[in-house]
């Protein structure tokens, strides 16, 4: 194999920081756009000189997309947090390090904030049924969305307005008794990504994990909740 030269190289290392098929280097993909080297040549020479020489491992940045995530999020489960298989297999050019950083980043961040704002709308939803038929029609009350007023309906009006939502401006105009909206949470993203969570689990784990810092709760606890049949 002829030695490789500098225009060579730099080719290598950009086709191998843009080029990913299933969150993987796509060797297929970067070996036709080298001239003149295989997809042996070009994998051998990255992970045995390039890799080593730039110590990839331990950059710190990576631009993370909705797939990238599901997948990590998904491995994770799968694998038991095994991050040495996960990053082997599945991200060979991000380090174990960069995963696990990820991961606790979803889990303290996004999916943390969601299972609290859900847990909200959960507990305003058995404020409003402890309500009784007599307080409901003087009480029930409906957000007006464009200027933040609530308008209190009573007797028939209550019903007529009722009668007139659909599915979709029910949960932008609806207000809860404690006042919590649909439109305060940002759980579009989650949901499709993650599907739907085990609400109680997380928030006791979570509460578990803020009282004992100094020992280890596992993420392999956490992550197995993601995928499993939730809150109906």
């Amino acid at each position: 194999m002829s030695s490789w030269i500098a225009e060579e190289r730099a080719t290598l290392i950009q086709l191998t920081q843009t080029c990913f098929k299933n969150s993987k280097i796509d060797w297929d993909k970067v070996s036709s756009l080298m001239k003149n080297r295989t997809k042996q040549q070009c994998k051998s020479y990255y992970t045995n000189i390039i890799k080593s020489e730039l110590n990839i491992e331990k950059r710190t940045h990576h631009q993370w997309n909705n797939d990238e995530i599901f997948l990590l999020m998904q491995k994770g489960q799968e694998l038991n947090c095994d991050w040495t298989v996960i990053q082997k297999q599945y991200f060979p050019s991000l380090s174990k390090k960069q995963l696990q950083c990820q991961f606790k980043h979803i889990m303290d961040d996004h999916i943390k904030k969601y299972v609290q704002d859900y847990q909200k709308v959960l507990n305003n939803i058995e404020a409003f049924n402890q309500i009784s038929d007599r307080d409901f029609e003087g009480q029930l009350s409906l957000l007006t969305t464009s200027n933040n007023i609530l308008t209190t309906l009573r007797g028939r009006e209550v019903l007529d307005s009722f009668e007139n939502l659909n599915d979709d401006n029910l949960t932008q105009t609806f207000q809860f008794p404690t006042s919590i909206t649909m439109q305060e949470l940002d759980v579009t993203n989650v949901n499709r990504i993650f599907g739907q969570l085990n609400v109680h689990a997380l928030l006791d784990i979570y509460e578990c994990e803020h009282k004992k810092r100094k020992g280890k709760q596992t993420n392999a606890k956490i992550c197995a909740l993601i995928a499993n049949p939730i809150l109906k």
